[in-house]
């Protein structure tokens, strides 16, 4: 999505589905509502509001990733590298995702844009810190040894404030991926 000026209206059309398992998907009981921008009142975007079924859907879509041999088996350095790429990635959508986070949340363009840098630089961070998460060894005596082992502890359910919502994604997800969790996210839906 697009936008025509820092205070205008979105001019393309809504992305209006879930993202579940990896696909837009529409709400199980089609039921959506309606982004407005806060300065102005004017409709974003029409977006599909999830309910309980689509909650287990996504709980569900996540719990099989998280056990998938894709996930699972995912070394931490590539566990890092793709936390590097999501942040590569955010840069080079920085501009309309800062417009996006702008109309949706009302703030300046100029904070915006430092939100969307701030959210890149939590997957950077979380990026150097994934395969330096080990466990501790304890020397108890000759003949004998304890370790801990650091493992995912599953699926990480995040919901997410209206005013600072690219920046509070990256800071719980970012974290949560490193370790080899997986995440399912929910965005706000009032404004204050």
């Amino acid at each position: 999505m697009t936008a025509e000026s820092e205070t205008g209206s979105a001019t393309d059309e809504p992305v209006t589905e879930l993202l579940i398992d990896g696909k837009p998907v529409p709400a199980a009981d089609g039921v959506a509502f309606t982004v407005l921008d806060p300065a102005h009142g004017t409709p974003i975007a029409e977006v599909a509001k999830a309910g309980p079924a689509d909650v287990d859907r996504a709980v569900a879509a996540a719990r099989r990733a998280l056990e998938s041999a894709d996930w699972a088996r995912l070394r931490p350095a590539d566990r890092g590298r793709l936390l590097f790429r999501i942040a590569s990635e955010i840069r080079v959508r920085a501009e309309a995702l800062a417009r996006l986070e702008s109309l949706d949340v009302g703030k300046p363009l100029s904070q915006a844009r430092a939100d969307v840098e701030a959210a890149a630089r939590y997957f950077e961070f979380y990026a150097g810190v994934a395969d330096k998460l080990g466990g501790t060894t304890v020397p108890l005596g000759p003949g004998l040894l304890d370790y801990t082992v650091r493992e995912p502890i599953g699926v990480s359910g995040q919901i997410i404030p209206f005013n600072y919502p690219l920046q509070n994604t990256a800071r719980g997800s970012a974290p949560a991926l490193a370790a080899g969790c997986t995440v399912v996210l929910k965005p706000s839906l009032r404004r204050p």
